[in-house]
């Protein structure tokens, strides 16, 4: 049963992930990542194939786990972990940096491949 804290918890991590300020990395699982939290605690999303939802953990300094949230309880989570791999893969630079190139600049021959 989630908590009206939990629910903090998750608006907390949304806001600080959706401005920036909490970097999300991958980790050696496919579709997870991970946030160090004030240095002591550690927040990792989980895409969960199928009817599953996603799952949101937080675990101590010693890796135990200590809450374990699911994306039925909250809909947010499941747009936080589309949020943690965007932010983990700097998605929207790599958008800017294809976006942003000039149409209108002349074709040199670094740009043809043979």
């Amino acid at each position: 049963m989630m908590t009206a804290k939990d629910q903090t918890l998750i608006s907390h991590l949304f806001a600080k992930t959706q401005d920036g300020s909490l970097r999300w990395e991958p980790t050696a699982q496919e579709n997870q990542y991970s946030a160090p939290l004030r240095g002591e605690y550690t927040a990792t999303i989980e895409l969960r194939p199928g009817p599953e939802h996603d799952l949101l953990y937080l675990r101590n300094s010693r890796g135990e786990l200590i809450l374990e949230l699911s994306g039925s309880e909250d809909v947010r989570i499941n747009q936080l972990f589309q949020m943690a791999r965007r932010n983990a893969y700097n998605v929207d630079k790599a958008i800017d940096e294809i976006i942003g190139e000039d149409a209108s600049s002349p074709i040199s021959d670094e740009d043809i491949p043979f």
